[in-house]
């Protein structure tokens, strides 16, 4: 394990993140062209409320991760099912709070389906951080590879179902469940007999859930911000949040450049040093600069590539840049 190719994994996952950008961009580009600006701001509220349901998919794959780094029977096998079983949770409070949401957010009960097949969604999510957390520690970067299946993939499929078959909404929540289950399944093929050959030990679930707190609060912080949206959406109507969706997926390619340090993490688990740190640092920041002066001066560009519709919110895209 303390052979992990650091810097290789991590330019695999930078080059395919910089793909999904391109991948990602021509999919909201079909999106934007074949749905009205409430629908994309429909798409973009179901994420938002998707963000706290699936607040707990990478507590128990995080702790799971330190125990197979150590080689301790019963990590993978364990961490999956526990996040099955948390997924089943989550999953039947979201479709339980859905008619709840929608009188506080007011939004159309034509849309309740919508809203009722993203659940299929966190169950995806929960199980996919769960089967990849053996990967993320032996060979991150097949996880790249699966990445870049999955964003052509999703192109394909948001061709097929938005711009040909023009299910509309329904097509873009298709093409996310089924890209999904793609992934589901690369990453099963590699980590099966990990996972099957493996026991279960109830004393790691327990342990985990005790510590999970740490990580809780870590991740509530992140998704604060996520009130905004969903006060923008109510006040701001689908609208405001569809314009908001297309500004911040443009100026969130520049994150992307985060996962040069992917493999980072298991290699300071199984042996790393201080010299591995400075030189991703400089890596991201030689990536980072460039790209953050690029979609500022560019802001007009990216955002009529969608629509003129879009243009109005340059300078949204240029704060959150």
């Amino acid at each position: 394990m303390s052979g992990i190719r650091l810097i290789y994994s991590g330019m695999v996952m930078f080059v395919v993140r910089i793909l999904s950008i391109v991948t990602g961009m021509l999919l909201m580009i079909i999106i934007t062209r074949n749905l009205p600006v409430e629908e994309v701001g429909i798409f973009g509220n179901i994420n938002d409320l998707l963000a706290y349901f699936l607040l707990f998919s990478n507590i128990i794959p995080f702790w799971s991760k330190r125990n197979i780094a150590r080689k301790e029977r019963g990590s993978v096998k364990t961490g999956v099912i526990a996040n099955i079983i948390i997924s089943l949770i989550f999953s039947a409070a979201y479709l339980l709070a859905i008619p709840y949401l929608f009188d506080i957010l007011g939004i159309e009960e034509s849309y309740l389906l919508v809203y009722g097949l993203a659940a299929i969604l966190i169950l995806e999510m929960y199980l996919s951080k769960a089967i990849e957390a053996p990967l993320h520690i032996t060979k991150p970067q097949y996880i790249g590879y699966g990445v870049a299946l999955v964003e052509i993939s999703k192109l394909l499929l948001g061709y097929f179902f938005i711009a040909e078959l023009k299910f509309g909404l329904y097509g873009v929540i298709y093409t996310y469940i089924l890209s999904n289950l793609i992934q589901i399944c690369y990453t099963f093929l590699l980590t099966k007999e990990e996972i099957l050959k493996d026991i279960i030990r109830l004393s790691y679930i327990k342990k985990w859930l005790k510590t999970s707190f740490i990580n809780l609060i870590r991740i509530l912080g992140q998704n604060v911000t996520v009130i905004s949206l969903l006060l923008l959406f109510m006040y701001g109507g689908e609208g405001g949040r569809g314009i908001y969706a297309v500004a911040y997926m443009v100026a969130s390619s520049i994150t992307y450049v985060w996962y040069i340090a992917f493999s980072i993490y298991p290699k300071l688990l199984t042996g790393g040093s201080r010299k591995d740190v400075e030189v991703i640092l400089k890596m991201i920041l030689m990536f980072a600069t460039p790209m953050l002066f690029g979609i500022i001066f560019l802001s007009d560009s990216f955002l009529v590539i969608f629509s003129k519709e879009y243009v109005e919110a340059r300078y949204v895209l240029v704060l959150l840049t």
